[in-house]
């Protein structure tokens, strides 16, 4: 049947991916990091991000920080707390969580490296050198981030009157991207691009038109297993899906297709996003310099990572699977409100297995 067909496929790839994961240790980064910051941006496919990184963490034991609301922003006077800690090493080792609630809340790049220093106290330092915790984060191509944000937050709501046309000729919702982290000139996205690309730590900045690229390179820098990167579906739409209800119960209608866009319009929006347009060309030149200092390998393992997530994803739409491998496929297709719930008390989400999947577990 389907199921044995494609658990089949699924084990005989995790055989080759394993294998890969041990000759992708010839490039992976002298200064490994288990202390990281998922940095969640919006309307950018960062809950699909934040799902591989939650397994990830489930299936390493990483230790994830809890907050009293899911904003970190909300949370500051319990961040500010955890200097007065008197052992830091019994700090989280991660968090995956937005730092503001609609990412237009931080007035400055200044403010922003405030409160990143709050979140990096917030958890353990390196026991070996004291380093900061890495930062991964991911943008979107402005121009589709622009239209995916006006059909989420702005077209639902009962205030808007107006329609997209009217919204981009006013200037309205500008640099959604850099306002994420503080950026509002180009002086500083120069400073923000200069602080991310140095340091013995730079950050990890994905896109999510190459999400799978940057998973790939993510797992090489970080000695990650494929396998803990999978998904149960194709990444390809970061764009909440038309009908679906947000967070107030209002529908979400889909964005308009950049090839049906009114020239003027997609002009307009080109004009008002042109910070973004910056920012996401220099993520784009970072990752591609990157890439090109693995060489030949990398297209291997990218390959190789592609095809197991194909296969998972066929094993998952089988309709003969048992109730231990869909359980396994629900975990492995979670929103960000599941993945977070994953997370319990104690700071420690739960792995998922199946005979189906055999997730290793990192020791």
């Amino acid at each position: 049947g389907c199921h044995h067909h494609f658990a089949a496929h699924v084990h005989k790839l995790l055989t080759v991916t394993r294998k890969l994961d041990e000759e992708a240790k010839e490039f992976r980064s002298d200064l490994k990091r288990e202390s990281w910051i998922y940095l969640k941006t919006h309307k950018t496919a960062s809950a699909s991000l934040g799902n591989v990184l939650l397994r990830h963490g489930a299936l390493s034991h990483t230790h994830f920080y809890k907050p009293n609301s899911r904003i970190l922003l909300k949370d500051l006077p319990f961040l500010e707390a955890c200097q007065n800690q008197t052992n830091p090493l019994d700090r989280p080792s991660a968090v995956v969580y937005h730092l503001s609630p609609s990412g237009r809340e931080i007035n400055s790049y200044s403010m922003f490296n405030k409160f990143m220093q709050q979140y990096e106290c917030l958890l353990r330092p390196e026991q070996k050198d004291g380093n900061k915790p890495q930062v991964i984060t991911i943008i979107r191509e402005p121009v589709a981030h622009y239209l995916s944000h006006f059909s989420f937050y702005v077209e639902p709501s009962d205030k808007f009157r107006g329609n997209l046309e009217q919204f981009v000729r006013d200037g309205r919702a500008s640099n959604m991207l850099s306002l994420e982290f503080g950026i509002k000139t180009p002086d500083e996205l120069h400073s923000f691009l200069e602080d991310t690309a140095g340091g013995p730590q730079p950050w990890i900045m994905l896109t999510t038109e190459r999400l799978q690229q940057g998973l790939v390179f993510l797992a090489i820098t970080n000695g990650w297993p494929l396998e803990h990167l999978v998904e149960a579906r194709p990444i390809h739409d970061s764009n909440t899906e038309a009908g679906k209800y947000r967070y107030d119960k209002k529908v979400v209608k889909k964005p308009p297709h950049l090839e049906k866009l009114d020239i003027h319009t997609w002009h307009n929006i080109t004009q008002i996003t042109q910070l973004d347009s910056m920012l996401y060309a220099a993520v784009n030149r970072r990752l591609d310099r990157a890439i090109s200092k693995i060489g030949p390998f990398f297209n291997h393992y990218l390959h190789a990572f592609q095809s197991l997530n194909t296969a998972v994803h066929s094993l998952c739409e089988c309709s003969d699977i048992d109730d231990e491998t869909k359980n396994v496929c629900d975990w492995l297709g979670l929103d960000d409100l599941g993945y977070e719930r994953e997370i319990r008390k104690s700071g420690f989400a739960l792995p998922r297995f199946s005979k189906s999947i055999p997730f290793s577990v990192l020791e």
